[in-house]
């Protein structure tokens, strides 16, 4: 273990690893008294200029970096000749030494570890950097299956020149895609090829390259013609094989379009539900499609609490106007409320579109009795409300509506919200054809259309956009349609995918639950929300 002079500052504690570039080293930092790991240029390249170069554009590269699941850079350094990277320690294996004990890992724990390579290629690649040897033995994993992904030394800015010289390939030849094998240009595309076959290799513990010689493997890369067939165990789903087989296509063109559009195609899958572990996360606190949430709900007791569809503000005015009026009245604003709330209207549900039988209209809601009037205590100190007292009402005919309240200091009427009358409507027409005309251009695959009727969020465009360049044929259904006089709501689910290649494979469960809303605007009916 060379001694390294610069040792007040840094203790080496043990050796880690050693490569071609260089070795890597456990080490304290004593001066912040945390452990890093120390990666040292062999002493025989330091006299290389172009390799020292190299090696300098790796600690720059990386230090530009900063993510959860790619090692951290913290300095670089140099001591009396000798070029080290300080780096972060993390403390586990490599998924090559994961992989030689059992051949092939579990399907969750394949698809969680390819989740995270992802997360860490698609920042990279956002920041103008590939990878340009993405390999096992740089994907380290912990006890559980957190992924740090590291080396970059070969990486190099997309804006920038090549640091190779004519002739000289840089990567792994095991898990190089074809252009780079011809030294073409690269982008991500690349990086995701290489991913792949790691992906390919998890499942079925097999490589198609193994047993090769260099020769061959580039012989190999030189024609898709040559490209050896992929077969997967029964126990690995149609949905996973489709995805390996998309990075893995021969001309970057055809293969999956970028890191971000694989995360959603991973998040699509039926499998995907138990891949990824509780700490890693798409995004910081993203809803999901079953998440609804109203916000500034006032708490009131069981029996008052508002009905999920009722309109916010108007509703809300109500109980207070209400509430206050009972302490003054001595009971008949409760009474009043209590008369308008104990039956809340039920949104119509219909199933499918359109709808096919007309909906009942719900028999007459009895007259309420009159309760005993609430005793009220008088503080010591009256103080007066300012509302108006309101009469105390006497029986409601069954058929008649409720008087609506006057508001304070005004002439008007405080109308009563929508949902709280006895109004049941039928879906609009013009909403089921909107949704209709939704499903339609999903089949179409016309996202410029969906735009200009719809309001989606980044994510599910992204989703679209990767169904869409995927598969050739795409079928949809909507569930249960709710309607309420403020807006529509359903689940548009996806039934059926066909790749390119003309196989079906299943839709994954999130795909069969996307929550869709059409909101009234007047008349009308406005963008879809989704």
């Amino acid at each position: 273990m060379p001694e390294l002079v610069y040792s007040d500052k840094y203790e080496v504690q043990e050796l880690i690893a050693q490569g071609g570039m260089g070795i890597l080293y456990k080490a304290l930092d004593r001066k912040l008294n945390r452990v890093v790991a120390l990666k040292v240029v062999h002493p025989h390249l330091t006299s290389d200029p172009s390799f020292l170069q190299r090696f300098l554009r790796e600690a720059r590269s990386m230090a530009r970096l900063q993510h959860e699941n790619i090692v951290s850079i913290f300095s670089v350094e140099q001591d009396h000749g000798t070029q080290f990277i300080v780096m972060e320690y993390f403390q586990g294996t490599n998924l090559q030494i994961r992989i030689k004990p059992s051949g092939s890992l579990p399907l969750h724990e394949a698809m969680a570890i390819t989740y995270q390579m992802a997360k860490a290629l698609a920042y990279a690649h956002e920041h103008g950097i590939i990878h340009r040897d993405v390999k096992p033995a740089n994907v380290l994993l912990d006890s559980d299956n957190r992924v740090k992904l590291t080396d970059f030394g070969i990486a190099a800015a997309l804006d920038e020149a090549p640091l190779t010289s004519a002739g000289q390939l840089i990567g792994t030849l095991l898990y190089m895609s074809p252009e780079q094998a011809r030294d073409t240009t690269l982008d991500g595309r690349s990086d995701l090829y290489s991913l792949g076959l790691m992906f390919y290799e998890m499942l079925t513990g097999t490589h198609p390259r193994r047993n090769l010689s260099n020769t061959a493997i580039l012989r190999m890369l030189a024609a898709e013609e040559k490209a050896p067939p992929l077969t997967f165990p029964p126990s690995v789903p149609a949905e996973v094989q489709a995805v390996v087989k998309d990075l893995l296509r021969y001309r970057p063109v055809d293969r999956i379009e970028g890191a971000k559009q694989l995360l959603h195609r991973l998040e699509s899958l039926e499998a995907f539900g138990n891949a990824v572990p509780s700490y890693t996360s798409t995004s910081a606190s993203v809803a999901t499609d079953e998440t609804i949430c109203e916000l500034g709900e006032v708490p009131v007791t069981p029996a008052l609490k508002k009905s999920a569809r009722q309109p916010e503000s108007s509703s809300r005015i109500v109980i207070i106007l209400l509430i206050s009026a009972a302490v003054a009245g001595g009971g008949a604003g409760l009474y009043a409320l209590f008369s308008t709330t104990s039956t809340p209207t039920q949104p119509i549900v219909a199933s499918g579109l359109p709808p096919t039988q007309p909906i009942p209209t719900p028999a007459p809601t009895p007259a309420p009795v009159k309760p005993e009037p609430v005793p009220t205590r008088s503080p010591a100190t009256p103080k007066a409300i300012p509302v108006q007292p309101i009469p105390k009402p006497g029986p409601v005919p069954a058929t008649s509506a409720i008087k609506p309240m006057q508001a304070p200091g005004t002439s008007g009427p405080i109308p009563t919200p929508a949902p709280l009358l006895a109004t049941l409507r039928k879906p609009d027409q013009g909403a089921l054809d909107l949704l209709n005309q939704l499903r339609q251009l999903i089949a179409e695959k016309n996202l410029v259309a969906l735009n200009e009727i719809s309001v989606m969020s980044e994510g599910r465009r992204l989703t679209l956009e990767t169904l869409f360049a995927n598969y050739s044929t795409i079928e949809a259904s909507f569930g249960e349609i709710v309607s309420t006089p403020t807006e529509v709501t359903t689940v548009l689910r996806i039934d059926k995918l066909v790749l390119l290649n003309g196989e079906t494979v299943p839709p994954g469960s999130s795909l069969r639950k996307i929550r869709i809303t059409v909101p009234r605007e007047g008349d009308g009916w406005g963008q879809i929300v989704w």
